[in-house]
C-alpha cells in the first residue's frame, strides 16, 4: 500500500495530468446499472433453482423433461 502511494506522489510530481479527476456516474447511469446487475443475479437464481429442482428428483429415478427456465413451470 506505501508503494502505491509514494508512487503516486511520483506521478504528480513529473506529470499532474496523468491523474485526472474520477468521474462518477451519474443517478440515471446508476440506476441502468443496478437493473442490470439485479437481472444477472435473477437469471443466476433460476438456474440455481432449475438445478436444484433437477437433482432432487434425480434421486427418485426421475428426470426432467429437457427446457427452458421459461416453460419449466408448466412442464411440471
Amino acid at each position: 500500500m506505501m508503494v502505491d502511494a509514494e508512487l503516486l506522489a511520483r506521478l504528480v510530481r513529473a506529470d499532474r495530468l496523468l491523474l485526472s479527476p474520477v468521474k462518477h456516474r451519474g443517478e440515471e447511469a446508476q440506476a441502468d446499472l443496478m437493473g442490470v446487475r439485479v437481472r444477472a443475479q435473477l437469471v443466476e437464481l433460476r438456474t440455481q433453482t432449475v438445478n436444484a429442482v433437477r437433482g432432487l428428483v434425480k434421486p427418485f429415478g426421475q428426470r426432467l423433461a429437457s427446457c427452458d427456465a421459461d416453460s419449466l413451470n408448466r412442464k411440471l
